[in-house]
């Protein structure tokens, strides 16, 4: 069309070939299904790819998971990622323009490029297969979230949220097939009481009102020690509660160099004058749901993935819904 311009609410790309494996292409990346070009301002947009589910996890499994690791485990996080994304489609994407974004803020996600033979092998033994719990006599999807190691114990979906009381997000379950992860214990983690206390501001402003860090205090942990809700107490004497888990996401977002070695809340926090020293750290992640270090653990112990997933979610039941 040479110079020409022209308005539209949104851009389609897609192919036009007819072959199975057709697929378009963004950023040196190639993707299934179709792209949706979305305009977010006068010089910007986004860009979304509507994809089947099937093949959406396909392009998942790989980014999460390490190439040389068990099917079984790959077919445990094909379950548990089938859920997640459509519990988002269910619950919060008709609000947005996307159901899940391409991080570790949701599922990271690397299109066609990314897919294997392992990914599409686990993806097509479960098929449809998805999480549900028993809630006032229906079968309902939960948000199964899963990290890279929980340091020996599931921790609670309370960690990071106000979670619904229901038996697969209770955590609580020791688990014994995780240590091979580099992050299954970790050495003490120290930040000055000035930098956390500058990083908390800025993504809490209530933080603000305490006219600086005087100590933190843990108010609430889980049965394995795990702090769960914290005082941030100022200077001025007051205080702020906030999860324990927001001091690590402060830290990671604001750039700060213990934030790139404070692998999990999964410690204990020390006062030790200027400093907050986090100590006896264990895990990577938030720990919440399956623990992949666990899954390829019990996957190598001759674990199949029905087993898995019944270890971390105790009580859900798998369901074929399509």
């Amino acid at each position: 069309m040479g110079n020409s311009s022209f308005r539209a609410a949104r851009v389609i790309v897609e192919t036009i070939d007819e072959r199975d494996d057709r697929y378009v292409s963004f950023n040196a990346k190639s993707y299934r299904g179709k792209l949706h070009l979305i305009p977010k301002g006068p010089n910007a947009f986004i860009v979304v790819n509507y994809v089947n589910i099937e093949d959406y996890l396909a392009g998942v499994l790989p980014k999460e998971l390490y190439p040389s690791w068990h099917i079984e485990a790959y077919r445990s996080l094909a379950v548990a990622g089938r859920t997640f994304a459509l519990y988002h489609m269910f619950n919060t994407g008709q609000s947005k323009d996307y159901d899940l974004g391409d991080t570790v803020a949701a599922q990271v996600y690397g299109g066609r490029s990314a897919e294997t033979p392992t990914s599409r092998q686990a993806v097509a033994t479960t098929p449809g297969w998805t999480l549900t719990v028993r809630q006032n006599g229906r079968n309902c999807i939960f948000m199964p979230q899963y990290s890279s190691c929980c340091g020996g114990w599931v921790n609670a979906a309370i960690v990071l949220r106000d979670a619904p009381p229901i038996e697969p997000l209770r955590g609580g379950q020791r688990d014994l097939h995780c240590t091979a992860s580099t992050k299954y214990r970790w050495p003490p983690v120290q930040v000055s009481k000035t930098e956390l206390y500058t990083l908390l501001c800025r993504n809490h402003p209530s933080v603000r009102s305490l006219g600086g860090l005087a100590t933190i205090r843990v108010t609430h942990r889980l049965a394995h020690g795990r702090p769960v809700w914290v005082d941030v107490v100022g200077t001025n004497g007051k205080k702020v509660r906030l999860r324990a888990e927001k001091i690590r996401l402060a830290l990671i977002f604001g750039g700060s160099r213990a934030g790139k070695k404070l692998y999990s809340m999964n410690c204990q926090i020390v006062d030790t004058g200027a400093f907050i020293e986090f100590r006896n750290g264990r895990g990577f992640g938030h720990g919440v749901g399956m623990c992949q270090f666990g899954a390829q653990g019990k996957a190598l112990a001759g674990w199949k993935a029905s087993r898995i997933i019944n270890f971390y979610y105790p009580g859900a039941n798998i369901v074929r819904i399509y």
